[in-house]
């Protein structure tokens, strides 16, 4: 009994240690710990979106309690509405020259909405609006378009492998 467990732990111990050695060679080969560049671009562009309309709303905001004058509102409101289309076409450029990410960003849009639609089911059947049945129901459709969702994104990620290969192959 001892040799078996004594064989049993060589075993798995030699196996630890391979997988340890080899996972960072096979992480680098499916480009796993690679960001992409473009992708990053597109993060930080819209990172800087989501500031600027933060920066509108606060502008407005301060503006509606009587805190800015109409004319330093203005000069205001002008230069960030012109920063915020500055920084959409920006995006929308960079989506037509990589449109994987446009799909990529669709994707993550709607598991974000299918999310929602099923959170106010939850509410809806806590508070009394609709029979459980319903929502279970309801629920179920959801879970199973967000499961499909979650295959595309699968299946995108292993095609987005394949693209950066020829990439490099290429360049």
């Amino acid at each position: 009994a001892l040799e078996l467990r004594v064989m049993t732990f060589g075993v798995v111990l030699f196996t630890l240690l391979v997988q340890g050695i080899t996972i960072e060679k096979l992480i680098n080969r499916l480009h796993l710990g690679k960001k992409l560049p473009q992708r990053e671009a597109v993060r930080q562009q819209q990172a800087l979106l989501f500031a600027k309309r933060a920066g509108l709303l606060e502008l407005n905001r301060l503006h509606d309690n009587g805190w800015l004058f109409r004319d330093i509102w203005e000069s205001m409101n002008q230069v960030y509405d012109e920063e915020v289309t500055e920084v959409k076409e920006l995006i929308r450029t960079h989506l037509q020259d990589y449109p994987e990410l446009e799909q990529e960003l669709y994707l993550l849009a709607r598991e974000d909405v299918l999310k929602a639609e099923r959170s106010a089911l939850t509410e809806a059947t806590r508070a009394g609006l609709i029979a459980e049945e319903i929502e279970e129901e309801l629920v179920i459709e959801l879970n199973n378009r967000l499961a499909a969702i979650e295959i595309l994104k699968e299946n995108r990620e292993l095609d987005g492998f394949s693209a950066d290969e020829s990439e490099d192959a290429h360049g």
